[in-house]
Order: structure tokens, then C-alpha cells, then sequence
């Protein structure tokens, strides 16, 4: 992991596999991979900058932690890996002896593992056991097979905590894995639609990197897949942390198996396709606040809202917003206003009392223009106000989608050598290319 906003140079050792001779080094920086042709993944620079990005300062992205740092340590890269060396990256993580011989400063509170694959151990490896133990909150990605077949270590039940992902309309993604394992889901992306009609695809945008020059130059993109959500869930635990230091693994799990860290999708409570429900930033720090309190009633009242976000695509019509009071205590909560600047194709019902489920209606009719509208809801309470945003596309015609830059490789069957290389845009849908003096014989594209 190397990223100039998140690099944490307090951490000198690492356990580290880069292809060198010598199998652990002191360097986390990531190399790159190779995976593409044209360009390394970056993926842990991907994943590490959805927990720990800075934030507010007007450049790139936002973590999902505040002030939190990053541990850098690489298993796996350009010389591969193995779940040995996954595991020896996690001791190092708890500050349990391994392979290195060197223990870092502080060990990790949260563990963050966006990686996995079938065919795990019969029962959890000790490092995993030993780390929770050690009071690390450990989560790892579920997979992306759209599968029910476990994955691992995300599927090691008494140690890590598996994360699945849905789209920006709270659906599973169409790759995420599912089944028995399964406890939360978080964003993971969908490159394949733009449902938001901002003209991006709705993947997970964050840090990344880009090798195909002489040197590695860092920038921001967009993934998809459960690597991408289980950051989300590290960082709200973090977020957690940074509210109770003296939060436990066992308070984190037992606060997710209770809902109180999410937000319950499909059937009533845990299912297996969403685990427990959607992880919930606000319901998450409020109740690590409710634990620093001892789990007593807190007699203040405060308005929370569910979505935090309504999307009604290009179809949809009407939306439910969910208004509670999330105070613990007899402190009444009453709702004094209920607007949005829509200009009227935005309406809603509300339920008997003030608090309770909103059902908020698109009219598209009056709408002469095909493209994205937005508007803002905003509820005001007897002790907060809550502003929501709203995202609706009129779509009357037909359109063609782009699907961004494509790289288009010309390579010799006998050899694989790449011969030529050219980028192109989309125009009119179409992408156009072509490879100039090009000798007789045979060629993929």
C-alpha cells in the first residue's frame, strides 16, 4: 500500500512479498502487480484509501475514517503469496510473533483483509484466533462468485467477520457471495450500470495508481467487488474505535448480530443474502457511545433518518423514508417540518404522529427534459435537522451508454508480444481504432 495522503511512516517493518530474493522486507510500497498488460491493480491502495483517505480537504476522496491511520503490510503482489504469508501478515498485524522477527509499535485495532478465496482450513488458523483474541477486529471480503461457496478467511465464523456487497440501489451485486458465512454488506460497486446518471459507472471511486509510465504515478478510479465493501465495514469500525477505545471484538460482533449496526435489508433480520443488514456509520457511533455509557439509557432524544440517500433511477416511483428517534431515554421527539426544493415533482405522505416511514412519490409527467434531477429533503425535529438528498432521471429515448476509455492491444499469437497499443474514446457508440504497418502473419486484438 503506498498512497502519498495515507502513507503511515511511523511503520518502519512490514511483512512484505514484492519478487525479491528475500521473501520479508521492511518496504510496504506496493510495486505493482503486473495483473493488466498495460497497468498493476493498486488494489490495496484502493482498498486502504476507502478506510483512511484524508478527509475535508478538498482533494480526491473521503475515507471512511477520521484521522485514522494505515498499517501497511503486503502479502501478496508480483511474486504472488500464499494464506501462510496472509497469516504471517496478520500476527505482525496483532503483534503476535512471526516470521519477521520485528513487532510493530502499536498493533492494529481493525484488520482489513479484501482478498480470499475457496478451499480454506477445516478449522480457523491459530493467527486468526490469536488476533481476535488479541483484540483486533478482523474483516475479509466474502467473493465475488456470486456463489454460496464459502470463501476464506472471510468464512472463518469465530474470528472474522464476512462482508458481501450491494449496489447504489441497496440490491446485491450481481457478483457478491452469499450463504450461511455471511454477516454484513457495505457499497461494493457496479461498474456495469450508472444508475445515478452522473456519467460514471457506479463502482467505488477511491486512490489507485498507474504504472504504464517509466514510474508510478498516483491518481483516483472506480472497482468494484467485495474488496471494495469490506473497507467500508473496517472503516466504520474504526470509526467505533476512535469513540470507545476500548471497544472489543466481541462488543463488535454481538452489536452486529443485535441490528445495531445496520440497516436491516431483505427479510427481518439476519438472511443470506444481506447477513445482518447494511452497514450504518451514524446507528454504529451512536451505539459505541451508548457502550461508553455503560448500556444506560440515555434520556436525550435525536432524530435519525433511513435512507440517507433516496435514488429513484429511471423508473421508479415511489420511496419509503424511515424517521425514528434514536434517543434512549423519555425525551419526546417531535417533527415540525418536512420540505424539498424539487419544484414539485417530488411529494410525499407522512405517517400519523410525525415519526415513522415517509412515502415519498416522483411525478415525472410535467418534465419536458431528458436528464438527472436532484433535490433535497429536509426534516426538521425538535433537536436536529436532517437534510436528504435526492437523485431521479427522466429518460424518454433510448440512449447509448459510455463506457469510458478502452485500451485496444495488438498481439503476436506466436509469443504473445504486444506488437501496438492505442487508447480510444467512445463516439456515437462506437469505439474506433486502428494499427498502422503491420506486417503479414497472425495477430489477436
Amino acid at each position: 500500500i503506498r498512497n502519498p495522503v495515507i502513507a503511515n511512516d511511523s511503520e518502519s517493518a512490514g511483512i512484505v512479498i514484492d519478487g525479491s530474493p528475500v521473501d520479508i522486507d521492511p518496504n510496504p510500497n506496493d510495486p505493482g502487480d503486473d495483473a493488466f498488460i498495460f497497468s498493476s491493480t493498486f488494489h490495496g491502495t484502493h482498498v486502504a484509501g476507502t478506510i483512511a483517505a484524508q478527509t475535508n480537504n478538498s482533494i480526491g476522496v473521503a475515507g471512511v475514517g477520521w484521522n485514522v491511520k494505515i498499517m501497511p503490510l503486503r502479502a501478496l503482489g508480483k511474486g504472488g503469496g500464499t494464506t501462510y504469508d496472509i497469516e504471517q501478515a496478520v500476527r505482525y498485524a496483532a503483534r503476535l510473533s512471526n516470521d519477521s522477527g520485528t513487532l510493530p509499535v502499536q498493533k492494529a485495532d481493525v484488520i482489513n483483509l479484501s482478498l480470499g478465496g475457496a478451499g480454506g482450513a477445516s478449522t480457523t488458523p491459530e493467527a486468526y484466533r490469536l488476533a481476535r483474541a488479541a483484540g483486533c477486529i478482523i474483516v475479509a471480503a466474502a467473493g465475488n462468485d456470486s456463489s454460496t461457496t464459502p470463501a476464506y478467511p472471510a468464512s472463518y465464523d469465530d474470528a472474522v467477520t464476512s462482508v458481501g456487497a450491494v449496489d447504489i440501489n441497496k440490491s446485491k451485486a450481481f457478483y457478491s457471495n452469499t450463504g450461511i458465512h455471511l454477516d454484513v454488506v457495505a457499497p461494493g460497486g457496479d461498474t456495469t450500470q450508472n444508475f445515478n446518471g452522473d456519467g460514471f459507472p457506479d463502482g467505488i471511486f477511491s486512490t489507485t495508481g498507474s504504472d504504464v509510465g517509466s514510474s508510478v504515478s498516483f491518481n483516483y478510479g472506480l472497482k468494484q467487488g467485495t474488496s471494495m465493501s469490506t473497507p467500508h465495514v473496517a472503516g466504520v469500525a474504526a470509526l467505533m474505535k476512535s469513540v470507545r477505545s476500548s471497544l472489543t471484538p466481541d462488543e463488535f460482533v454481538t452489536a452486529l448480530n443485535n441490528g445495531n449496526l445496520t440497516e436491516d435489508l431483505g427479510p427481518s433480520g439476519r438472511d443470506d443474502t444481506f447477513g445482518y443488514g447494511l452497514i450504518d456509520a451514524l446507528s454504529s457511533v451512536l451505539h459505541a457511545q451508548l457502550l461508553n455509557a455503560g448500556g444506560a439509557t440515555s434520556d436525550s432524544a435525536y432524530m435519525a433518518v433511513k435512507p440517507d440517500l433516496m435514488n429513484f433511477g429511471t423508473t421508479r416511483t415511489t420511496s419509503n423514508l424511515s424517521v425514528t428517534n434514536t434517543g434512549n431515554g423519555t425525551t419526546p421527539l417531535t417533527i415540525t417540518s418536512v420540505s424539498n426544493d424539487s419544484g414539485g415533482w417530488l411529494t410525499h405522505i407522512a405517517p400519523t404522529g410525525g415519526l415513522g416511514d415517509y412515502v415519498f412519490t416522483v411525478d415525472r409527467s410535467g418534465l419536458t427534459t431528458d436528464t438527472s434531477y436532484s433535490a433535497t429533503v429536509t426534516i426538521v425535529s425538535s433537536e436536529n435537522t436532517v437534510t436528504i438528498p435526492v437523485i431521479m432521471q427522466k429518460i424518454s429515448t433510448s440512449t447509448t451508454d459510455d463506457a469510458g476509455k478502452q485500451y485496444i492491444l495488438l498481439v503476436r499469437v506466436s509469443g504473445s508480444a504486444i506488437l501496438d497499443q492505442v487508447a480510444v474514446n467512445i463516439s456515437s457508440g462506437s469505439y474506433n481504432y486502428s494499427f498502422a504497418d503491420v506486417e503479414a502473419g497472425e495477430y489477436r486484438i
